[in-house]
């Protein structure tokens, strides 16, 4: 009651139109209608959109007694902001599918394939990804059209793996973003980025202008063509700072946002930007400072890269060597002075170790001429407290608030990489994101957070840029990160399409059953013909088929016809009938029982069984206890308090079903069924985890002939049933036994 008058008002509310009231020729006299400003709909009437919500009142009055009223408002018209479609192509077109099962992707995929020819990849794309529910089991196929796009789902229907297939399902866990360091700036980068995603072209143009001053000439002439420059330690940090910056506000686009942030080296001034520590005019003024600075200081110098532990490097350290970098459990950089550093390797001979190619030795004592005067131009620099949590490379522990001290130290002390690394895998992060121009720190998070951890890059030098990035961003989708697909394809100009439905995975549970031929029929009815002629008793064959022995055969062949029909048709709807069977069990022997086991029996009504029942548990080892009730005890309150002495047993067996004396109070309800239900009610009160078997003789009927000859006792059948779905823990279940053991 009351659902139809949702739907209307909704539906009024949609279409701008109230439907007149039907079915009302004569209103209610019980209303004065002159008073007030109520009134019928005896005609429909506009209902369009103004400047007040929209209300209507549903009543509900429903039959067994309902009576509620609900106010409906229209909703707030929703504000789009409306996305210019530049009609950019993309390299790489993602093709999402998801589904309950494995087997349910297979099934899409199968399904797409062959039934998206003659659509645009785009508007597929969309669609898939927009337009129909995110599941579990995901997977994601990338190409350049709609034809390479078919083949790889088709490629997925059947099992099949590739660089642009990624399948997984979705899991727990957060999501943290990695900005990388110096090192892996390379001529170009963020180009091909620039030219496909408007994003990214605006938020590397935004950062590139802040430079403008505090830069010689225009940064994005020397990310794009001066190789020799870059290289070197004054373009290459804001340049880093510029692309990982655009990178985040390009993902950012697509809906993919961190839970943490860390950063390693320089990259930790983009993630305090991106966080709102720092604004992007003082994080770039910030970021000149610390290259020109570090650029000014004397060259020379080394860095030397070696596979070891902090504990095996620690001992070696010598006046002049620091540790620059602890990236990994097993990946450590030491700093310093080039005969200094050169000592320390010379004590590691078998270890694996390589020269970076710099040209000052970064986090150690050589940056220390620089840090008084980085000091100056970060204390003039207003900082706010992080939006999104960063962890410290410098403390491995989040951040709260940062201070000109603190990008000092950070200058010059170690980065603490893998501690920030285990930090927030303590946290929960599962996902690793890396913002840069390349994959630097990946095998680091790999080897300090496990196989468990996805490390991702939205870059690699050896990838096209914009093949990356998306790559990227359905791996992540497929891991479980959520991402604005609409977002994603809007500069496109992609339109929904109509697409296949879902793959149902269709299992059957109908029970399969055995149907009996017309011929096995047939034979059935033959073979009682047969044998009743067989036994030759004239009298026994005009009885069954119903005959006059002294009729002539033209009389007597009709009725043999009839009964033959007779027995087709109830052959046939015996088929058609529900019975239940029960199916023969032998006693288990020589099992052993043990624990305590309480025999609730009644009081005035002797049985066998209960004293059968408490010998043979004796005798296999069990501690039987037993409790006699009468129709006096069968108070739940009462009854609850005597149980409590019996925590005990782990076992209840009643026998109460067997009485089958009328109740005192309520006639034609038996003590039997009474006692049982309170027995059940009283075991709950008492918290006892204990389960409780009810015992009947002649309640039920077990095979053909087994006649029901204690229809009094079938009660407790009936309320095992409901005791079995409402207190499953509690129930044992119910045996009914012959009238002696």
């Amino acid at each position: 009651a009351g659902v139809a008058g949702v739907m209307k008002m909704i539906l009024a509310m949609r279409h701008g139109s109230l439907p007149k009231t039907l079915h009302v020729d004569t209103p209610t006299s019980h209303v004065d209608w002159s008073a007030g400003a109520v009134e019928l709909l005896t005609e429909p009437r506009e209902w369009p959109r103004d400047e007040r919500p929209r209300r209507a009142g549903v009543s509900s009055f429903g039959v067994s007694g309902t009576n509620a009223h609900v106010v409906i408002e229209e909703a707030p018209e929703a504000v789009t902001e409306e996305v210019a479609a530049s009609g950019a192509r993309l390299p790489v077109v993602p093709w999402v599918v998801s589904a309950r099962s494995r087997e349910g992707v297979a099934a899409q995929t199968a399904r797409l394939a062959s039934r998206v020819v003659g659509l645009d990849a785009v508007d597929v794309g969309l669609s898939l990804a927009a337009t129909r529910s995110a599941l579990e089991h995901r997977a994601v196929v990338l190409g350049g059209d709609a034809e390479e796009l078919r083949t790889r789902l088709s490629a997925v229907a059947a099992g099949e793996r590739g660089t642009e297939i990624l399948s997984g399902a979705v899991r727990t866990g957060l999501t943290g973003f990695v900005f990388s360091g110096q090192g892996g700036q390379r001529l170009g980068m963020g180009r091909e980025l620039a030219e496909t995603f408007p994003v990214f072209a605006d938020a590397l143009d935004e950062v590139c202008a802040h430079f403008d001053g505090l830069l010689d000439r225009p940064l994005r002439d020397v990310m794009f063509a001066d190789g020799e420059a870059l290289g070197q330690t004054g373009w290459a940090q804001p340049a880093l700072f510029a692309v990982e910056v655009a990178l985040f506000r390009l993902v950012e686009s697509w809906g993919v946002t961190p839970d943490y942030l860390v950063g390693h080296s320089v990259g930790e001034l983009a993630a305090a930007h991106v966080s709102g520590v720092l604004l992007l005019a003082d994080a770039c003024k910030l970021v000149a400072a610390r290259a020109r600075l570090m650029q000014a200081l004397p060259e020379g110098g080394a860095m030397w890269a070696v596979r070891a532990s902090l504990e095996e490097v620690a001992p070696l350290l010598v006046e002049g060597v620091s540790v620059a970098a602890v990236n990994a459990p097993g990946q450590v950089v030491l700093s310093g002075t080039r005969e200094a550093v050169e000592s320390v390797a010379a004590g590691l001979p078998d270890h694996q170790g390589r020269w970076l190619e710099v040209s000052h030795a970064f986090h150690s004592a050589l940056m220390e001429p620089m840090l008084e005067e980085f000091g100056r131009v970060a204390d003039g620099i207003e900082m706010r407290r992080p939006e999104v949590p960063i962890v410290s490379t410098l403390t491995g522990e989040p951040v709260e608030e940062f201070s000109a001290a603190y990008w000092a130290d950070q200058v010059r002390g170690t980065v603490r990489f893998t501690d920030a690394l285990t930090h927030l895998a303590g946290l929960g992060v599962a996902r690793f994101v890396e913002l840069g121009p390349d994959a630097t720190l990946m095998a680091a998070v790999e080897e300090t957070c496990g196989d468990d951890a996805l490390a991702v890059p939205v870059l690699h030098r050896k990838r096209p840029e914009a093949t990356s990035a998306v790559t990227a961003l359905a791996r992540l989708w497929v891991d479980g990160v959520t991402v604005d697909w609409a977002a994603f394809f809007a500069p496109t100009g992609a339109r929904p399409v109509e697409l296949p439905t879902y793959a149902f995975q269709h299992e059957r549970y109908w029970p399969s059953l055995r149907r009996q031929t017309a011929a096995s029929t047939e034979a059935g009815a033959d073979a009682s013909f047969w044998d009743a002629v067989e036994r030759g008793d004239a009298e026994l064959f005009a009885e069954e088929f119903g005959v006059d022995l002294k009729a002539p055969l033209h009389e007597t062949l009709p009725a043999l016809s009839a009964w033959q029909r007779r027995r087709r048709e109830h052959a046939e709807a015996d088929k058609l009938r529900y019975e239940v069977t029960w199916t023969p069990l032998g006693p288990p022997n020589g099992t052993e029982v043990s624990g305590g086991w309480l025999l609730v029996e009644p009081e005035e009504a002797a049985d066998a069984w209960v004293d059968a029942m408490a010998a043979e548990l004796d005798s296999r080892g069990a501690r039987v206890r037993r409790l006699r009730l009468g129709a006096a005890e069968l108070d739940r309150k009462a009854l609850t308090a005597r149980l409590a002495k019996f925590s005990d047993c782990g076992t209840v067996v009643s026998f109460l079903g067997q009485d089958e004396t009328s109740h005192p109070e309520y006639p034609g309800l038996v003590l039997g069924l009474v006692g049982t239900v309170t027995l059940v009610q009283a075991l709950g009160d008492a918290g006892l985890d204990v389960r409780v078997w009810a015992v009947t003789s002649g309640a039920v009927s077990a095979v053909p002939g087994d006649g029901v000859v204690r229809p009094l006792r079938a009660g407790v059948w009936g309320l095992g049933r409901v005791v079995a779905l409402e207190e499953p823990d509690r129930w044992g279940g119910l045996v009914d036994v012959p009238v002696e053991p």
